[in-house]
C-alpha cells in the first residue's frame, strides 16, 4: 500500500535505486512580467542536473533573440 504523499507525486517521478526513495521533480517555469507576474510550468524533469542543463539553454537562446520593438 503506498503512502498518500507518494500518490500525488507527477507519475514519472525518479526513484532512487540504491535506496529505493522517491526523488524530488524538477520543474522549469516560464516568468510572465506584463500585465502581472504569472508562472507558466514548461518542462518536469526526475534528476536537477538535466533541468539546471535546460535552463541555462534557454537563457542563452534567450540572450541572443532579437529584443522585440528594436529597429
Amino acid at each position: 500500500m503506498s503512502s498518500p504523499l507518494l500518490s500525488d507525486l507527477p507519475h514519472n517521478a525518479a526513484k532512487s535505486h540504491a535506496n529505493n526513495m522517491v526523488t524530488m521533480p524538477h520543474f522549469n517555469y516560464h516568468v510572465s512580467d506584463f500585465p502581472i507576474r504569472q508562472l507558466r510550468k514548461l518542462e518536469l524533469y526526475d534528476v536537477y542536473r538535466e533541468a539546471s542543463a535546460r535552463v541555462k539553454q534557454l537563457r542563452a537562446e534567450l540572450s541572443q533573440a532579437p529584443e522585440l520593438g528594436a529597429d
